[in-house]
């Protein structure tokens, strides 16, 4: 199915103007994508179709068919890219987590008083650390005698 049209092409087509600035002013009033034809000299545009009126589109011969089906490509290409954009989002979190640049809070239900704790902990040197372990196992071990 072809997508994009130049202005001769579009000349005789049912529901728009019958002149080339007729369909330019049109065109550039309802925001239609264009791109330069390749390989011609000067600035001859081609004009995409999904964007002109539906009753343009009939004209073409595009059917509601060949627009569910660009529709069903359309949603393929989103959800494949939303995929892609996750994986980036979860591979710059990781990056971030593991240099220590971000840190992110556990969905657990940490009270106040835990995180406070456990940002001593983080902060404190190695000896420290092995220090305050020590301290914790011998008071969950008294405490639960």
């Amino acid at each position: 199915m072809k997508e994009w049209y130049t202005l001769k092409e579009l000349l005789d087509v049912g529901g728009l103007p019958s002149t080339p600035q007729g369909i330019i002013l049109y065109a550039k009033k309802d925001k239609w994508r264009r791109r330069r034809v390749a390989g011609v000299k000067g600035n001859i545009f081609e004009y995409y179709v999904y964007d002109m009126p539906e009753s343009v589109q009939t004209s073409l011969g595009v059917t509601k068919e060949t627009l569910a089906l660009k529709q069903e490509l359309i949603d393929e290409v989103q959800k494949e890219n939303e995929k892609f954009l996750n994986q980036i989002l979860s591979d710059i979190k990781n990056i971030l987590v593991n240099n220590g640049i971000l840190r992110i809070r556990e969905i657990s239900s940490t009270s106040k008083e835990e995180e406070i704790l456990l940002s001593y902990y983080r902060n404190s040197s190695e000896q420290d650390k092995t220090t305050i372990l020590n301290m914790v196992e011998r008071i969950s071990k008294t405490s639960k005698s």
